[in-house]
């Protein structure tokens, strides 16, 4: 099993979650933003930021986190990364869970490779059936939504009240037990 994990995410409040959680366990990461990526002259920016994160340049660092700007960007990298197959790392994917993400994922991956890749190992999580064991965890509506429903925010909010809103929302979950946090945490840790 490879020691690097790739997390691609819809949006910044996705990546500032996920780097809350690895925060909080001690666990090294690594996070880009798609403006980052567009912004630069580089004239492969994504590959080259993955190749650095598994290189010796990547060090210790054993998470790096993408904000792909949107479920379509998100699904399309994943296909693409998950046909390049690279045994150094693995591929986290995670998704707002609606009836059309599901649907554009598993179209994607059955028009790409011609088969179903996925398999439901939980309400939340997915798995490839390849030996890598890919993942993909969808997030019950949107974390967004999660946000609103638990905390009463708004989960557009900026800078250091937004990290601490979210912080705030995942302390709550975890009070309340919410099974799709406790599954989540469970896969980072792993």
């Amino acid at each position: 099993m490879p020691k690097k994990t790739v997390i691609l995410c819809e949006g910044v409040h996705d990546l500032i979650f996920f780097s809350i959680l690895l925060d909080q366990k001690g666990i090294s990461y690594r996070s880009v933003y798609n403006r980052e990526l567009t912004e630069t002259r580089e004239r492969t920016p994504e590959t080259n930021t993955i190749r650095r994160f598994i290189s010796r340049k990547g060090g210790n660092t054993k998470f790096l986190i993408k904000d792909e700007d949107g479920w379509k960007n998100c699904i399309d990298n994943f296909v693409t990364l998950y046909e390049d197959m690279n045994p150094k790392y693995r591929l986290l994917l995670c998704l707002d869970d609606d009836q059309k993400t599901r649907e554009r994922l598993k179209r994607a991956t059955n028009e790409r490779f011609r088969k179903d890749i996925l398999l439901q190992q939980s309400e939340f999580l997915y798995q490839t059936k390849d030996e890598m064991k890919h993942l993909v965890f969808f997030i019950p509506g949107s974390l967004e939504r999660q946000l609103r429903q638990i905390t009463g925010k708004n989960p557009d909010l900026k800078g250091d009240e937004g990290r601490s809103t979210l912080t705030s929302f995942i302390d709550q979950c975890r009070r309340e037990d919410a099974p799709w946090l406790s599954a989540l945490e469970t896969i980072l840790s792993d």
